[in-house]
């Protein structure tokens, strides 16, 4: 459960001013901000519909984004994704290794290179145009009667209640359960379960791996199994989580197309196909694609390249310089 506060705080994302709309809270604007030691930054945003893009930002510029991008596109409802990636600070003579590197000629590394920014990521809502808060709990926006906003704040309590309606039961022996089980608070009398042996039922729900090994010589990583976002225009997603590290390793967003990674008897992966023919099969109506994406999280300058192929050729494509074509194979018209 979260409670609301005056300004988004996910690791140094969001500094942003709230005000009342209706029953909700929105905002025109979000900033972020950024550590220090921390050169150029790049932020990605994905949502609807397929929608993609990115804006770049200087060291010395302020990160923020509005429903209205500067490409004058206009950002619809919904949920989106957002990546912040963040070039690190690099000395004289590590500045001079890249360059090097980049023309490619003879160069010898630097004994010391500075530490990756953390890359950030996260989850925003717009509706009616703004932002909306996404550390309001479900509890504090429920049973709304206002504006058809579909939002509402209660903070009279001044927590986010986590109902426990039944004392504890400790039992120190083998439990045998000859039916099926539901475990959450919204479970009821009379359950209907149909083939599920096991239903979790609630609005937050985790599966958590805590493993207890003290000794150093055994393995300890605690892991979680995550479904669903927890805070108010968080993803639909179902995720496998470093509980220790605190990462997302693993994501699957509901409303992926069907057979989105699949995995053959035979060792072969297929990407939107069932029946993988090769070690990596990947389908596609459109232009398969697989992109090459140096981020400049290392300092290195970023470039992107592609290599794709449809009905018009095989093709490497400079993604970063125009989309230019350096590489191209026609279909039919080289020789063997």
């Amino acid at each position: 459960m979260h409670r609301f506060t005056p300004a988004l705080s996910v690791f140094f994302f969001v500094t942003t001013a709230w005000t009342q709309a209706g029953s909700a809270q929105v905002a025109s604007q979000l900033s972020f901000d950024r550590p220090d030691h921390t050169a150029g930054a790049t932020l990605r945003i994905s949502g609807p519909e397929g929608l993609w893009f990115e804006e770049h930002f200087g060291a010395n510029e302020s990160i923020s984004i509005s429903p209205r991008l500067s490409s004058g596109q206009t950002l619809a409802d919904g949920h989106y994704q957002w990546e912040l990636l963040l070039a690190p600070q690099l000395s004289a003579q590590q500045q001079q290794w890249a360059e090097q590197r980049k023309s490619g000629t003879q160069y010898v590394k630097p004994s010391a290179w500075p530490a990756r920014p953390a890359r950030q990521t996260g989850s925003f809502a717009i509706v009616g145009g703004a932002f909306v808060d996404n550390l309001l709990s479900e509890s504090e926006i429920n049973n709304d009667t206002n504006s058809g906003s579909g939002f509402t704040t209660d903070f009279s309590d001044g927590s986010a209640p986590i109902p426990n309606p039944q004392p504890a039961q400790l039992i120190a022996e083998d439990l045998f359960v000859q039916g099926s089980v539901c475990v959450g608070v919204d479970c009821v009398n009379g359950e209907t379960f149909g083939f599920d042996t096991i239903r979790l039922k609630e609005n937050n729900l985790r599966i958590r791996f805590d493993d207890t090994s003290a000794s150093a010589s055994f393995a300890a990583n605690d892991w979680e199994l995550t479904a669903n976002d927890s805070s108010n225009g968080g993803l639909n997603r179902f995720s496998i989580m470093d509980a220790t590290a605190g990462r997302d390793l693993f994501t699957v967003e509901a409303g992926a197309t069907l057979h989105s990674i699949y995995i053959d008897t035979g060792n072969r992966v297929g990407f939107g196909t069932n029946t993988p023919t090769a070690s990596l099969h990947a389908t596609d109506g459109n232009t398969p694609t697989l992109r090459l994406d140096q981020d400049g999280t290392d300092g290195f300058t970023p470039q992107i390249w592609d290599l794709a192929g449809n009905e018009a050729g095989f093709f490497v494509r400079d993604a970063t310089s125009g989309s230019t074509l350096p590489f191209r194979v026609l279909p039919g018209g080289a020789p063997t």
